[in-house]
């Protein structure tokens, strides 16, 4: 289930996950964004908005992330099915900026490239992790960059979207939750 806390001018949100999802479930969400020229999307194990890393074993999948527009039709986001990765250190989806960079050399890595894939061959896996240093990292994915004042960047796009959509899979450890964050 998901459900949606706070409001930006041009549409958007934050959007909890709870209880386990276990096949691929489509989330969509319908916007008013016509003046808006692109879109930051951020997603989360844990709950770094209110500070609560999250409980480690828990896990999120994220695939084919599209915006739609009134006629219907889909507009990727760039590497919207997390087909495309370029190993540095450390494995990262192309065009995302992950929390991948916090933990060199864990097992597993708070983003990773996953085979259970909704469509295509890949899928993104966060995962909640104990780190070497002690304390829990939770997986974080956005397609724009984190900067001293948050989130910053994000997807330009052509077309007025009137909805987002991308599927996932869910399973927490406990209590935890997880999140989606919208932005135009």
């Amino acid at each position: 289930a998901a459900t949606q806390t706070g409001f930006g001018l041009t549409g958007g949100g934050t959007f909890y996950v709870t209880g386990t999802q276990s096949t691929w479930k489509r989330f969509a969400y319908s916007v008013n964004a016509f003046a808006a020229d692109s879109i930051l999307l951020a997603f989360a194990t844990g709950d770094p908005l209110n500070e609560f890393n999250g409980i480690p074993g828990t896990w999120m999948m994220i695939d084919n992330v599209k915006l739609k527009n009134s006629t219907g039709q889909l507009q990727d986001i760039y590497n919207h099915s997390f087909e495309n990765w370029t190993p540095i250190t450390w494995d990262n989806p192309n065009g995302w900026f992950t929390s991948n960079e916090y933990a060199i050399g864990q097992t597993p890595m708070p983003a990773e490239q996953s085979t259970d894939a909704y469509s295509g061959t890949y899928a993104l896996e966060l995962n909640t992790i104990n780190s070497q240093r002690g304390d829990t990292l939770e997986g974080i994915a956005t397609n724009g960059y984190f900067n001293q004042f948050g989130m910053a960047g994000g997807s330009p796009y052509t077309g007025q979207p009137d909805a987002v959509n991308y599927y996932y899979k869910y399973t927490p450890a406990g209590i935890d939750t997880a999140w989606g964050n919208i932005m135009f």
